[in-house]
């Protein structure tokens, strides 16, 4: 059964764009991680909310590895959990990179310089976000300032029901403000990579939409232990949200199955990100 549900799309939208791979880790792989998570947020607090507004709720760390080259303010994770990070990495670039995979927004192809791909791979710390029962994360497009052709996330503890929607002109990835080279940014701005363009409810910010997708939309299952993978139109062109709990997520099944309508439960919820850099 389908966990994207692409029925009410808007016209441009590539179904390649949004994937979801359900059972990317195991639960020993999971509990693993979650244990370095909570270790590492142990003493910190729910923050009520970001800078931008479009997060609140949560708790959020670095999971740097000693492989990583980008500067990072804490040290690196324990084995099991740097063992994760390569097997989810290894999958994203198996199956998203190289010379006939995914474009950044300048035209290039990332991967093997020597399978003839433009630029090398390379990727940015990942970041774990721990989001309380009850927290939000609002429509937002995430800034291209610093990472690159994919937003992809671990999903564990809670699942979830992501929505796509078409971002205003203002805020679709790519515009004046994120052409920026980062030299002035702030140290954390760097660290996170999450410099959020808020949108609100997917119709605001500055931006007009075309009135005939305002309404339109795509909604990504996120079982626990999946990967989400957003590229291309679904990074760029939408901004992406949780929807709270109790949310109707409608599961297509094989061809000549029938729909399946499924209400989604939302409590604590742990996603860790994975980006490629710029």
């Amino acid at each position: 059964p389908s966990l994207v549900d692409a029925s009410n799309a808007p016209s441009f939208f590539d179904p390649d764009s949004a994937v979801v791979y359900p059972d990317a880790l195991t639960e020993a792989e999971g509990d693993a991680v979650i244990a370095c998570v909570e270790s590492r947020t142990r003493r910190r607090r729910y923050e009520k909310g970001h800078w931008d507004a479009v997060i609140t709720g949560y708790r959020e760390i670095e999971l740097p590895t000693s492989d990583d080259d980008e500067p990072t303010f804490v040290g690196p994770v324990d084995d099991a959990t740097a063992d994760v990070v390569t097997k989810i990495r290894s999958l994203i670039e198996l199956r998203h990179f190289g010379p006939d995979g995914v474009r950044d927004r300048g035209g290039r192809t990332k991967g093997n310089e020597e399978d003839g791909c433009d630029v090398a791979l390379r990727w940015l710390p990942c970041h774990a976000i721990d989001l309380k029962e009850g927290g939000e994360l609002n429509a937002h497009v995430d800034s291209v300032r610093y990472s690159g052709a994919v937003v992809a996330g671990m999903s564990l503890l809670s699942g979830a029901v992501m929505r796509l929607r078409p971002a205003p002109e203002s805020e679709i990835a790519g515009g004046d403000d994120d052409d920026d080279d980062g030299d002035g940014a702030e140290e954390g701005d760097r660290r996170t990579t999450v410099s959020h363009q808020a949108a609100s409810d997917g119709s605001g910010g500055g931006g007009e939409e075309n009135s005939e997708e305002g309404d339109r939309f795509v909604d990504l299952l996120l079982p626990p232990l999946s990967l989400y993978v957003l590229s291309g139109d679904a990074r760029y062109r939408c901004t992406h949200e949780l929807l709270p709990s109790g949310t109707t997520f409608r599961r297509r099944a094989a061809a000549g199955g029938e729909e399946e309508e499924m209400t989604v439960e939302r409590g604590r919820r742990v996603s860790v990100i994975f980006r490629d850099a710029r």
